[in-house]
């Protein structure tokens, strides 16, 4: 879902929330996998500009779970039935929260910059960290573009 309000001409709140549920099984012989994955998301963002650049900054948060349960072979070149199998159960969990800013400027008619700053908030034992990137996008035309892009985490 979402939901957005314009203050002004140029100015926008934007809610973005979304849920992704999703359940597969896979046989193969003697291989038998299932998965359930499921991903909930919310964001909250302010677009707005400051002279010839276009600012947007906002939060979001993310819950994601990941559960398999395998049956796998022993031996993996051993496929037929009877041949020594083992189970494995994973369950992945990640809660993420992060604040963030991006700036965007056109540079001319075919030239566009970004650049983008990324904070977590650290939940439970992660790590804290700030991640940025910056890109220029050359247009060629309509239909055609070059981006350059480099960013760190």
């Amino acid at each position: 879902m979402n939901l957005s309000y314009r203050w002004n001409k140029s100015t926008i709140l934007n809610w973005n929330s979304g849920v992704d549920i999703s359940k597969t099984n896979y046989t193969f012989s003697i291989i038998k996998s299932k998965q359930q994955d499921k991903y909930y998301y919310n964001s909250i963002d302010l677009k707005f500009p400051i002279k010839k650049m276009k600012i947007q900054m906002g939060a979001s948060h993310s819950i994601t779970n990941y559960t398999t349960n395998d049956t796998l072979p022993l031996l993996y070149y051993s496929l037929r039935t009877g041949s020594p199998k083992y189970r494995k159960e994973t369950d992945t969990l990640n809660h993420n929260i992060e604040i963030y800013i991006l700036g965007k400027l056109n540079i001319g008619q075919k030239l566009i910059g970004s650049i983008g700053l990324r904070k977590n908030i650290p939940l439970a034992h992660q790590k804290s960290y700030l991640s940025y990137q910056s890109s220029l996008r050359y247009n060629i035309n309509d239909k055609n573009s070059l981006l350059f892009w480099c960013g760190a985490l």
